[in-house]
This record gives structure tokens, C-alpha cells and sequence, in this order.
């Protein structure tokens, strides 16, 4: 029985294909089928154009032939083609070097640290900031009370006083209610107008000559941003400013001052935290007032008032606080 193969060729400048089928159904005597399948299945079937075994050949028309002879000159061609490309691609990597593409490019802070204001070196007076989590209870408290001790004390021309939030969460906002309600029942006069604001440490490290915080977790927000200034700036010296507020107590032991609306839990029980933190920072700041009269007494005629209380910070001990683990050293 004669062996009919169909065959299609398709040839164009871009692809080539030669695909040839054989048919499915043979007698097992055919000699024909026996050769090509013993040349093995590439060369009876494949998706290139291939040298096919000479049985083969022999049924394919002369179209056929061209067509066959020309997709195996394309693919001999784009074969080349591509053997070209690879080895100009490898001898410009033996020459090319250039690997930024593959490199991150490091940002450095600009500038670290801001100069002081005009207004703070005209002033003379020393700055005094405190900063709670929030700005709307412990530091609103501070600044109220220390506010109305400089009076008390005739040192509002050589002390000024402000506070501030070292997270935004209530940026903007008034002095809780219940911080409000907590003032007014122990006769002291919130500041007019007090609202949130946030720590600015690129500035307000810099002004600032005393920073008061009342935990650990708010002197790590500080002091994580001042120690890599620090790392930065070489000569600045700033984080011996930022002080505990309990450090200043002289008639108890006050380490944390805690935050007395952390939770929520309201009712009595959160007042009563209001009023005993209230006492809390109350002594810590007539305590503050006692070392600046004892700084002021000591510095006459042989230092400045600034000067004083530099010397002063730098005689107490390190702060304890909550240091973040790439600060750390093991």
C-alpha cells in the first residue's frame, strides 16, 4: 500500500515552520514507515526545518524542496543572528562595569539639625519644653503650672516655658475635657488657646535648653532622633538636654509620670489619676524652680544663666530610657 504524507510549509522573512505529519494509521509492512521511524522522531517530525531522511525526501515536490531549502537558510540566518548578539553582549560586560543600576543610592538627612531662631538668641531668656505623648494632659499641665511658678518667683525674665506632643495623634486639638474639668477643680488656669502641636526635633532640640519628658517611651521618641543627629553632627551635644520630669521631684522618688488617659477607663477612677498625676507634676516642677534658683544664685558673676544649667545637666546621670535596637549595642 504507497504511504500518502500531507505536508504544509509556511515561510516568511520573520518565522519559519516546516510542519510535516505522518499519518497515523500504516501497515507494518510498509518499508517506507519502517525507515522513518528508525531515523528517529526528529527527523520525521519537527517544529525546524532539518535534514529528513532520504525516503522522505523523495515524496516531496520540487515546491516543497525550495520551500524546505529556504526555512532552512532563515533559520541558519536568525541562529547567527543570535549568536552575534550574545557575544556583543558578552564582551560589553567584559568591558562595562557600570553597576549603579543595580545599587541603592543613600539618603542622608539635609539638614540634620536647624540653626537656633533669631527670636530665641535675641530673647536671652533659657527654654524650657515639655513633651507628653499627646500634648493635651501631662505637658499642658506642666506648662501651667511651671508658667504660674516663674511668676511666683520673678524668673519670667530669665525662663520661658512651652509644650508640645511627641506623637500627632491629637494634633491640632484642645486639652481633654476631663483635663480641663481635673484643672479647674485644683484652681490652675490652663494656657488660652492651648492646642496640640508636634515635636519638631530638627528645631526644637536646638532651641530648647532643657526638654522634660515624663517616660521612657516618650524620652525613646525624643532621644532616637536627637542620638542620630548626633551621629551626624559630631560636635552637637543635645541629648544630655532631654531630662525625666520625676528627676526634679525633691520631696519624693518620681521616676515615670504615667499617662493617667491611657485605656480610657473613665469615671472616678480616671479622675483620681488626673488629680494624683496633677500633684505629680506639681512637685516635680516646684523642684525644677528650686534648681534654677540654686543654678541662678551659684552662676552670678562667674558664668552665665545658660551656662549654669548646662553645667548643672551635665553633672546628673544618663538617662534611663527605652533604647531602640539599632541603637544598641551588644
Amino acid at each position: 500500500m504507497a504511504v500518502f504524507i500531507q505536508s504544509r510549509c509556511l515561510f516568511s522573512q520573520h518565522n519559519s515552520l516546516v510542519d510535516l505529519k505522518v499519518p497515523a494509521s500504516r501497515n507494518s509492512g510498509d518499508a517506507l514507515w519502517s525507515s522513518l521511524k528508525s531515523a528517529g522522531p526528529k527527523s520525521y517530525y519537527s517544529p525546524r526545518a532539518v535534514p529528513l531522511a532520504a525516503p522522505w525526501s523523495l515524496t516531496l515536490s520540487p515546491a516543497e524542496r525550495r520551500c524546505r531549502a529556504g526555512a532552512r537558510a532563515c533559520a541558519a540566518e536568525e541562529s547567527k543572528e543570535v549568536a552575534d548578539r550574545n557575544s556583543d553582549q558578552r564582551d560589553d560586560s567584559k568591558q562595562n562595569w557600570d553597576v549603579s543600576s543595580n545599587c541603592v543610592t543613600p539618603v542622608f538627612r539635609s539638614p540634620p539639625i536647624k540653626s537656633p531662631s533669631s527670636d530665641s538668641v535675641d530673647d536671652g531668656r533659657i527654654q524650657i519644653l515639655f513633651l507628653s505623648e499627646g500634648n493635651i494632659c501631662r505637658s499642658v499641665y506642666a506648662e501651667a503650672i511651671f508658667s504660674d511658678l516663674l511668676r511666683q518667683h520673678k524668673l519670667e525674665d530669665l525662663v520661658k516655658c512651652s509644650s508640645k506632643a511627641v506623637r500627632d495623634y491629637n494634633e491640632g486639638e484642645s486639652p481633654d475635657p476631663r483635663v480641663v474639668l481635673v484643672a479647674e477643680e485644683c484652681g490652675l488656669q490652663l494656657p488660652e488657646g492651648k492646642v496640640s502641636v508636634v515635636f519638631d526635633c530638627a528645631s526644637d532640640i536646638v532651641n530648647a535648653d532643657l526638654v522634660l519628658v515624663f517616660d521612657k517611651f516618650n524620652a525613646s521618641d525624643v532621644l532616637k532622633e536627637v542620638t542620630i543627629y548626633e551621629t551626624v553632627d559630631k560636635t552637637s551635644r543635645h541629648t544630655g538636654k532631654v531630662r525625666r520630669m520625676g528627676e526634679f521631684c525633691q520631696t519624693r522618688s518620681i521616676e515615670d509620670i504615667e499617662d493617667p488617659l491611657y485605656g480610657n477607663m473613665g469615671g472616678a477612677e480616671e479622675l483620681e489619676l488626673l488629680h494624683e498625676v496633677h500633684d505629680q507634676i506639681r512637685d516635680s516642677c516646684e523642684g525644677l524652680v528650686q534648681t534654677l534658683l540654686q543654678i541662678k544664685t551659684y552662676s552670678e558673676g562667674s558664668e552665665s544663666f545658660r551656662q549654669g544649667l548646662r553645667r548643672s545637666l551635665g553633672d546628673m546621670e544618663a538617662l534611663n530610657w527605652l533604647v531602640p535596637p539599632m541603637l544598641s549595642r551588644a
